[in-house]
């Protein structure tokens, strides 16, 4: 009778500081310490939160409700402030998903709800993108050292771009929130490997080692792939030896010791892959959707079951125009030559990004990297198509920087020594013949480009660049046939800073030696043929001579 007194009162001492810990301070410091002991008060009573109570125990189910109802309400004092940008307030939560796990039969798991809360709150800080300090503790101290943590977040993400899909069904402006838990996406390594899973980072919390994951020969059959992820594979084999094969996984995985979800690299790739899509249905800003494209064709696609589901997304996007279509050329022409995306229109697209403008973009080098991977690795691309592309590029450099001109210059002279039959469209020289390239068609079939010739090449050739001229001169001849195809990589790094380092090293190298080039001719005066002044201060030729000796 005396314990259950002292325990009743000790409890009792417990709810009152409870209750005197909620109360709100305005000072910050006094605040957030506040919270922090409110946070190792509820870490002391976790087994009474999740205790199973019997139905004759009124004080026990009274108490855990208590609890329960409190540390809702501490929750969501700590997401208010964490909405406000309160690092603190971040941290604290940390130290509740560590010190309030939930019971999952024999061992205890990371609380989804808890995360979800979190998640919830960050997409409401206004500077998560731009704050570093905040960017570098989720990486360093949360997302990445701990698999298990990794693993619910991307379930959390998941549930939170779910819940703001149907706020955006309902008219509400979400793109903000959606483009802050973009950032936290990103900010995740994903394992590539069982192994990596394995030796990389480690878990919040442990299983026992003699606890058993709920209907194991599931489990078992999705550690070595046979899940989801493997419905590609499992649909190549035949009919008869599918089935003995499935035994066969099955067995070979009831000898591997049972593996809990978070423990299995085929279910994170399943919850990064689900997390994804989930946010990729929402109106993602411009600047958050740019990020996704450069984002998903490396970090993504890779590593999900089933890349071709993001299909979709590219498709739109590069159907979209400008910026925003050369960033998606990239995960298309993956999701076309790696996983057999059959997209009927790529080239014709393709073809319509080409314009002045493109050459002048920040991510040319980009576009153009992947427009060689797409001309030159295309053995079946008809040569009339790629005569289109030809023409076309050629056409926009008439009025491009000099690093863009001299990449497309390049990619040329390896597409016409691949394709031997455009050479007509170099040496084409009869004065009755009409072009008949249709530069206004933005289908490279009707373009009719072998029906026209390469005349920018000899515009290129005038040049007032040296470079552009010397490689513009070379395009097309006979003696390239004998010559290694440009290395379009050298090309690539042209920038005009580059171009003018490289002009300043040429004059430091040649200062002292009376060898730098003014003009195109040596002159012989200092007034031009025509000039009413022309040979007054004429030079004679002899001087000229033994000066430049």
């Amino acid at each position: 009778m005396v314990s259950a007194e002292g325990s009743n009162s000790k409890t009792a001492e417990v709810a009152k500081k409870i209750k005197e810990l909620l109360i709100e301070s305005p000072d910050d410091r006094v605040d957030a310490a506040r919270l922090d002991e409110l946070r190792k008060v509820f870490a002391q009573r976790t087994q009474d939160m999740h205790a199973t109570t019997s139905s004759n125990s009124t004080i026990q189910l009274k108490w855990k409700e208590f609890l329960q109802q409190k540390h809702k309400l501490f929750i969501k004092q700590l997401c208010d402030r964490i909405a406000q940008g309160k690092r603190t307030a971040i941290r604290t939560i940390w130290g509740v998903v560590a010190t309030t796990p939930v019971p999952n039969g024999d061992h205890n798991i990371v609380s989804t709800d808890l995360l979800l809360d979190w998640i919830r709150a960050m997409s409401f800080v206004p500077d998560v993108m731009e704050d570093k300090t905040i960017r570098n503790m989720l990486q360093a101290e949360f997302l990445n050292p701990y698999r298990d943590v990794q693993y619910y977040t991307m379930i959390a993400i998941a549930r939170c771009a779910h819940e703001l899909y149907g706020k955006q069904m309902e008219g509400k402006d979400i793109a903000e929130r959606a483009e802050r838990i973009l950032e936290i996406l990103t900010m995740m390594q994903l394992p590539t490997s069982q192994k990596d899973l394995d030796s990389q980072g480690g878990l919040l919390f442990c299983p026992p080692e003699d606890a058993v994951p709920k209907d194991d020969s599931n489990d078992d059959a999705e550690a070595i792939g046979f899940d989801d992820a493997s419905e590609d594979s499992s649909e190549s084999d035949s009919e008869d030896e599918q089935p003995a094969a499935k035994r066969a996984k099955i067995s070979a995985a009831k000898a591997i010791k049972p593996m809990f979800t978070f423990q299995k690299v085929s279910c994170h790739r399943l919850a990064w892959s689900k997390a994804w899509l989930a946010m990729l249905k929402l109106d993602l800003p411009p600047i958050a959707l740019k990020k996704a494209l450069r984002f998903l064709p490396g970090n993504v696609l890779p590593l999900v079951p089933h890349p071709l589901r993001f299909s979709d997304f590219f498709m739109e996007a590069y159907n979209h125009g400008g910026v925003v279509s050369v960033l998606a050329l990239d995960g298309l022409f993956l999701l076309i030559t790696t996983h057999g995306l059959e997209y009927p229109n790529f080239y014709k697209q393709l073809y319509r990004l080409i314009t002045p403008s493109l050459l002048y973009v920040k991510y040319r080098t980009r576009f153009f990297r992947l427009l060689d991977k797409c001309l030159t690795r295309n053995e079946m691309l008809p040569t009339h198509v790629v005569a289109a592309f030809v023409k076309r590029l050629l056409r926009c450099t008439l009025v491009a920087p000099v690093p863009s001109v001299l990449f497309v210059l390049a990619l040329c002279s390896n597409l016409l020594r691949k394709r031997l039959e455009m050479a007509c469209l170099v040496h084409r020289n009869d004065d009755e013949w009409k072009d008949g390239f249709d530069a206004e068609t933005d289908d490279p079939e009707e373009a009719n480009a072998l029906q026209s010739s390469l005349w920018e090449i000899c515009a290129l050739e005038r040049h007032y660049y040296p470079a552009v001229s010397t490689l513009a001169k070379s395009v097309g001849r006979e003696q390239e046939l004998s010559t290694p195809l440009y290395n379009l990589d050298d090309f690539l790094a042209h920038t005009y800073q580059s171009l003018f380092e490289q002009e300043r090293n040429k004059r430091k190298q040649q200062k002292g030696k009376g060898t730098v080039p003014l003009t195109f001719v040596r002159p012989d005066s200092l007034f031009a043929e025509k000039d009413v002044f022309h040979g007054l201060l004429a030079v004679p030729s002899s001087q000229l001579h033994k000066g430049a000796n």
